[in-house]
């Protein structure tokens, strides 16, 4: 006999969970706007809690003993062994309107998206927000803007166009300026904080993973960060790169920060560009990492990699940041 279908049940709406499928994927694919990233139980944005009965062990094996006792689980892990009535986290419960400000193109695969909320915000560079349409459907990106933007009511994320994505098709074709969004509470815990502004500062993006390290190296600048801040973008392609004037302007006014563009498959025929993949180009240029702060952000594969690279070259685990996307 094949297996059945298992019922979830979140919020008064039932979703159908299919044999060998994952809570999250369920929910994606029913168009149900929930926080996920890495998929591999690291970086713990799709946490949810069950309601009526304890969760599979194997979706928990990661959380605190704390977590697990009040049956949290995460969900890209889940694989329902019964019917399941789920809790999404607090922060999807909270939801502020925001207007359209302006969309910008930063290069052919990549949106700008300014917003200006309609009550305050209080977000830190670096954490992320679910963006969401009128039909609340919408997807988790990560803030760009520098923390002292919030006092103004804005706030910018860069969206990648994504090849049969349905809310980055929503943004491309149909998104307009004046539209209102929704968005929730910020999430995340990888931020600046100015506690030692002597303390160098290692910043590795992979592609997309640039856009919450420019608010976190702009917060690093606004606190009078004096120590010396590196910032790595690497890509495949040229054509990726985004920013590029714009951050090699930064490095005009402020000379503890370096900006060094990574190209990974095609020869560097011009000045300022550098052949690799970013982790690689960093240690090379910067092999001893003792007493740096470094914060990662990109597809979780790369990013483990460079965590443990930079661990291995002198950054304690406690200084190193990962932010994962999805």
């Amino acid at each position: 006999m094949s297996a059945k279908a298992k019922r979830l049940t979140v919020g008064g709406k039932s979703y159908s969970c299919e044999p060998n499928e994952t809570v999250l994927d369920a929910l994606l694919r029913q168009k149900v706007v929930v926080p996920y990233a890495c998929r591999q139980q690291i970086c713990q944005s799709c946490i949810m809690r069950s309601l009526d009965a304890p969760p599979p062990i194997e979706a928990q094996k990661t959380l605190r003993e704390t977590l697990k006792s009040k049956h949290y689980f995460l969900a890209c892990a889940c694989i329902p062994e019964r019917d399941m009535e789920i809790s999404l986290p607090e922060s999807l419960s909270i939801q502020v309107t925001a207007q359209v400000s302006s969309i910008d193109y930063l290069n052919e695969n990549i949106i700008a998206l300014l917003l200006q909320c309609a009550s305050h915000v209080s977000y830190t560079a670096g954490q992320s927000i679910m963006l969401m349409n009128q039909e609340k459907m919408g997807k988790n990106y990560y803030i760009t803007s520098p923390t002292s933007l919030k006092e103004s009511g804005l706030i910018e994320v860069h969206i990648p166009l994504v090849k049969d994505g349905y809310f980055s098709d929503w943004v491309k074709t149909e998104l307009k300026e004046g539209d209102s969004v929704f968005i929730s509470c910020p999430m995340g815990q990888s931020f600046y904080v100015p506690s030692d502004i002597e303390q160098p500062l290692l910043l590795i993006g992979i592609e997309l993973g640039l856009s919450p390290l420019i608010g976190i190296m702009q917060d690093a600048l606004e606190n009078g960060h004096t120590a010396p801040i590196y910032l790595f973008h690497g890509v495949q392609t040229k054509s990726q790169l985004y920013l590029i004037d714009d951050l090699r302007e930064i490095t005009e006014y402020h000379a503890n920060f370096h900006y060094i563009p990574c190209i990974e498959n095609e020869p560097i025929h011009d000045k300022g560009f550098y052949q690799g993949q970013a982790h690689k180009v960093a240690l090379k240029m910067l092999p001893d990492l003792t007493d740096w702060r470094a914060f990662i952000c990109g597809r979780s594969e790369i990013v483990k990699i460079s965590q443990k690279e930079v661990y291995l070259a002198g950054a304690t685990t406690k200084d190193i940041y990962a932010i994962f996307m999805p």
